[in-house]
């Protein structure tokens, strides 16, 4: 058996009512008349193209069906023609364009994220920021006036943050925050402020789902509850209270890791980047702060005030590899959360749709954003190691009784595993030299890499769902072996930092890529999920008939999706392919600078 991938049972999956049901959900795109796909099947490209927009037609459709009549209903608010060509723009573009694959309606982006703004007014800013983001990208990055109202917003709705952390108690459930820096995460690929803000975003959002963890853990324990009023009486009448000297001392800390050139540039192409107001970068310090602060607050009182360690902002890791080194004996039980939590997820408690596309889609950003962070803020960041233990339960376990499992996966789908092995392996490349635990789970991970093998659609699906379905289903298969060939790839560079793109291996995996990439349709949403695999492979690229077909992929990719992060991938091969620095310039800061994932 594949370590990586277990076999699909062959029974039917799905019973007679299911398959009715399941058909309607699919109604808007995949309904087309027998004639039509005959006369079709001489034009190849055109109904590859008619089906990328048919899928996004219902994903916007989904999230549309999310509102009520009138947008106006708004937490009783009454939207100004600006605000509502905003929030338009979130649902109909911003939206569409963050939803990587076909899954379960309930697990869509826009059903998880547009509801949320009809009660939070936080939320609802925050969501109209990112529709104005989605415009400004639109725009090619030329509509100044725009890119200063989104900054403008923006700096007001993370004040807003702070102060709601404030004010808040300290037991109240926080999934309003989940979304806050999935959003956030998403918008900068529309507007960019660079590694540093995007770094700082990601270690928040991380601090966050740490709290949001901690606060699920209490389940109206009484006595948590009476230590934690104890506690935060005497944090604000003790100024030698433990948590009120940590936050000070790791604000300092995080003070002295701050570049001294605020506000600067990363990288300006056409507006692909934008300086970060020093005020703004100053209160997300403020922020994060307060998410460390409140977590420790529960964190404490959860274990019933035990000494334990207590989190500090940024305290270097003693090993990149964190406490995942132990469980080296079984080698997909190491690496692969879904194996190594295999009785977590069996016996846990049950994962809401909710829960289930917000860690997600969290973990898929911070999975390709770790490429590019800011390096001095390493230190600061908890490892994908870490943190795919800690919500793993929450990621595989199945929610929804789908045609295909990877179904429940509605940001990475079948590529979930292949994502884990990614952030892992990118982590360990921080290390300027491994150890001999490092180098076996390198080796290890190539391993599981290079024998992956992809889900096969099951013939009962093909049978039972339109072939446009089926086609989209299946394209999340071929789109997580890209992923493998990758990390393969990557893994081979980190063993040996001589490999060259001209190696017959290299390019053996180079043409497997393009061979792959011909089963999945050229605007296809589901081939964002690749784009780091994309950029590695790239690299690697040496015949100008491959550089011309990726460039043509990924200019569809742009054209379908509008976020900046799929140009700048254009960018950055483009330069690496004129100075043939080749697979180097993964590991080369220049290079990386062109990049936003």
């Amino acid at each position: 058996m594949n370590p990586v991938v277990a076999p699909i049972s062959s029974e039917k999956l799905i019973t007679v009512e299911e398959e009715k049901r399941s058909e309607s959900v699919f109604s808007q795109f995949s309904r087309r008349r027998t004639e039509a796909n005959g006369a079709s099947l001489h034009k190849e490209s055109k109904p590859t193209l008619d089906e990328d927009a048919l899928i996004r037609q219902y994903l916007r459709e989904s999230a549309n069906g999310t509102i009520p009549s009138s947008i106006n209903g708004m937490i009783g608010l009454k939207l100004s023609s600006e605000e509502r060509t905003f929030y338009n723009a979130f649902v109909n573009g911003f939206i569409v364009s963050i939803s990587n694959q076909l899954a379960h309606q309930k697990l869509l982006p826009g059903s998880i994220f547009v509801p949320t703004a009809m009660f939070d007014p936080l939320i609802q800013k925050l969501c109209m920021t990112c529709g104005a983001s989605f415009l400004y990208r639109c725009s090619s990055g030329n509509d100044k006036e725009l890119l200063s109202k989104v900054k403008e917003s923006n700096s007001l709705i993370v004040k807003e943050l702070v102060h709601r952390l404030d004010e808040m108690p300290i037991m109240e459930t926080r999934e309003w925050i989940l979304i806050y820096f999935t959003l956030q995460n998403n918008r900068q690929k529309f507007v960019y402020e660079g590694r540093h803000s995007q770094t700082m975003n990601l270690i928040s959002g991380v601090q966050a789902i740490k709290m949001w963890l901690e606060t699920k853990k209490k389940d109206a324990n009484t006595k948590v509850v009476e230590k934690i009023i104890e506690i935060e009486n005497e944090t604000v009448i003790g100024s030698d209270n433990i948590f009120y000297t940590n936050s000070l001392n790791q604000k300092a800390d995080f003070q002295n890791k701050k570049r001294n050139d605020i506000p600067y540039w990363e990288y300006n192409h056409n507006g692909d980047t934008c300086s970060v107001d020093e005020f703004t970068e100053a209160d997300s310090y403020i922020l994060l702060d307060k998410l460390v602060d409140k977590t420790n607050l529960l964190k404490s009182a959860n274990s019933n005030c035990n000494d334990g360690v207590i989190l500090s902002s940024c305290e270097e890791p003693k090993s990149r590899t964190g406490h995942m080194v132990d469980m080296l004996e079984i080698e997909a039980k190491m690496l692969l959360s879904s194996f190594s939590n295999a009785d977590k997820v069996k016996n846990s408690a049950e994962v809401t749709a909710f829960e289930r596309t917000l860690l997600e889609t969290f973990i898929f950003n911070y999975s390709g954003t770790l490429l590019i962070i800011d390096k001095s803020l390493v230190g600061c960041l908890t490892s994908p190691f870490e943190l795919f233990d800690l919500i793993a339960p929450l990621l595989f376990v199945p929610i929804y009784k789908c045609a295909v499992p990877w179904m429940n996966n509605p940001t990475a789908g079948a590529a979930l595993p292949m994502i884990e092995l990614q952030a892992k392996v990118i982590w360990l490349s921080f290390k300027e030299k491994l150890d001999q635990k490092d180098l076996k789970i390198v080796h290890t991970i190539q391993k599981l890499a290079q024998y992956y093998t992809r889900p096969i659609l099951p013939d009962e699906v093909w049978r039972s769902y339109p072939k446009n379905v089926s086609k989209k289903l299946a394209e999340s298969c071929y789109v997580s072996e890209i992923v493998a060939k990758g990390v393969y790839l990557f893994s081979m560079k980190i063993l040996d930092r001589s490999l060259s793109e001209g190696d017959d291996k290299v390019q053996e995996i180079v043409d497997s890529m393009f061979k792959i990439l011909d089963r999945i349709s050229m605007h296809s949403q589901t081939s964002v999920i690749a784009k780091w695999a994309f950029l590695v492979i790239g690299c690697a690229i040496v015949s100008e008939e491959h550089k011309v077909k990726l460039k043509k992929r990924l200019i569809g990719f742009v054209e379908a999706l509008k976020t900046g992060s799929l140009r700048t991938s254009l960018i950055f091969l483009e330069a690496v392919w004129k100075d043939g620095v080749g697979l180097n310039a993964l590991f080369i800061e220049k290079y990386l600078d062109l990049l936003v994932i």
